[in-house]
């Protein structure tokens, strides 16, 4: 039987909009903390997950690695392929 279960979670795709794009680079740019939040906000993340313009390509800090839980690694993992793409729509 199936349910009538509202899911949880939004779908989770990226999508780019100009929006999204001139906040982006005016948070880069201008190292704007108003724009970053702006940012997060437009691509509808929570307060908890990883802010893109602060995450890096060397994973985690050594001192989370053992004890971050996996959701955490995947939302890590998401933000930083959020970052990747908007860099290729801003070029």
């Amino acid at each position: 039987m199936t349910t009538k279960r509202t899911p949880i979670r939004p779908d989770a795709r990226f999508r780019n909009t100009p929006d999204i794009l001139a906040a982006y680079k005016r948070a880069r740019d201008n190292d704007d903390s108003d724009a970053e939040l702006e940012v997060h906000v437009l691509l509808g993340r929570q307060p908890w997950q990883a802010d893109i313009m602060h995450v890096n390509d060397d994973g985690p800090a050594p001192q989370f690695t053992q004890s971050e839980e996996a959701w955490h690694v995947e939302d890590r993992k998401q933000a930083l392929e959020i970052r990747h793409a908007l860099e290729r729509a801003s070029k």
